[in-house]
């Protein structure tokens, strides 16, 4: 019996996304089912490490299930690739399970890459990748894939040969979405360039220059890339100097909504007056910044916000500043309390993070913070709080300024 065509809408509907068990079941009951079922069972292939060096890797069994159903393969747009987890690695970031499922199947990855025209494509390790061990083969199908894609993320890529990386990126014509997060191995600096007939209509773009002396960022900042669709940014490994510089090549009439920075730990403290250039972001919304010193950079900044039409400032220390509680630059809070008093921000979040075993200095932070707070007169600008954690075992003081909830 044939079900009407509304129902089985109706059903599918109900089903979570993520219900790939449920959508598996469906796509087999009936014909009626999986012609709606299965591109959504199909759209999105994650290819995981192996639980064991015997077990066959997922990406065998993929290949193999692309050889006698060809007809699925139409029906993958997004192929995301990950190698490795926190737990497979020593203190040194040596990988405890030997070399990475990835470079072992470059050669059956380059297989799939060929029947798959993706839409979206993301190549993930930890703590690194290292190019030139993948097939030539391989990088070759990158290359090939790249012209369809939408949305590219690369992230944890060590390679010597930055152009060739490149270069098959800007094969990529068509993208919306870029992150990509690269080392240099070795620490061999050359001069990036992109190609000149790189063009895309990018609306996120997401970068990290650790240990390459901001290149990628010198590149995009002299390329003819148009950056007035852009409307999420977010990069690390930059010093003041270099994102000012970006950030004054983008348009003057762009629509960034959202920027993201991280400093590398190796960075100092911003000069006195010297300024990062958000206001040359006039539709900025929501600000995050990871820095690895105290409290100048974020009053400074919040300073520089004040003529904006921001919403939300996020401010986030990294777990070092916890050793210097006792003496955390409490003469700078009455600053930092009258820049918050000033801020047209709605939101405004000061966070200090660090791991599980650091408990007794973040509420030694909490109460240094406190005592200022009540020498400055800044209770009721600032609230402080803690907050505890649990999936990513990570403790946190936040200290809330603006229009408190």
């Amino acid at each position: 019996m044939l079900l009407p065509q509304e129902l089985v809408e109706i059903i599918l509907d109900e089903l979570p996304a993520d219900d790939l068990g449920s959508l598996s079941s469906c796509s087999m009951a009936c014909r009626d089912f999986a012609a709606l079922a299965r591109p959504r069972v199909f759209h999105t292939i994650r290819l995981m490490p192996p639980k064991t060096a015997e077990n066959q890797t997922q990406c065998q069994k993929f290949h193999r299930l692309l050889t006698f159903s060809a007809h699925l393969a139409p029906l993958v747009k997004d192929l995301r690739i990950v190698d490795g987890n926190d737990r497979d690695y020593d203190w040194n970031g040596m990988k405890n399970a030997g070399t990475p499922w990835v470079i072992k199947s470059s050669r059956t990855l380059s297989l799939v890459l060929h029947v798959l025209k993706l839409k979206r494509l993301s190549i993930e390790a930890k703590p690194k990748l290292e190019w030139e061990l993948m097939t030539r083969s391989f990088r070759a199908a990158l290359r090939d894939a790249a012209p369809g894609l939408e949305v590219l993320r690369l992230r944890g890529i060590a390679t010597s040969a930055a152009q060739e990386l490149f270069s098959m990126i800007s094969q990529a014509e068509g993208l919306k979405s870029l992150s990509i997060s690269y080392q240099m191995r070795r620490r061999m600096i050359t001069n990036l360039t992109l190609a000149p007939n790189w063009l895309p209509q990018l609306r996120a773009l997401a970068f990290s220059d650790h240990y390459t002396s901001a290149q990628f960022a010198r590149a995009l900042s002299t390329s003819q890339l148009d950056f007035s669709n852009l409307r999420s940014l977010s990069f690390s490994g930059l010093d003041s100097p270099a994102i000012s510089a970006f950030l004054k090549a983008l348009p003057q009439e762009n629509v960034v909504e959202s920027l993201r920075i991280w400093y590398p730990i190796s960075f100092q403290a911003l000069r006195e007056h010297e300024v990062l250039g958000i206001p040359s972001l006039p539709r900025l919304k929501t600000l995050r910044v990871r820095a690895p010193f105290g409290l100048l950079i974020f009053q400074q900044i919040l300073e520089e916000c004040t003529n904006t039409d921001l919403e939300e400032i996020t401010f986030e220390g990294h777990a070092t500043v916890l050793r210097q509680a006792p003496q955390f630059e409490s003469e700078q809070w009455a600053r930092f309390v009258s820049a918050v008093r000033q801020s047209p921000v709605t939101r405004v979040q000061f966070l200090v993070s660090g791991q599980i075993g650091l408990e007794s200095s973040v509420q030694r932070y909490r109460s240094i913070v406190e005592e200022a707070l009540a020498l400055v007169g800044g209770e009721d600008a600032v609230s402080v709080q803690d907050l505890w954690h649990r999936n990513s075992a990570y403790l946190s003081v936040h200290i809330c300024g603006g229009a408190l909830d």
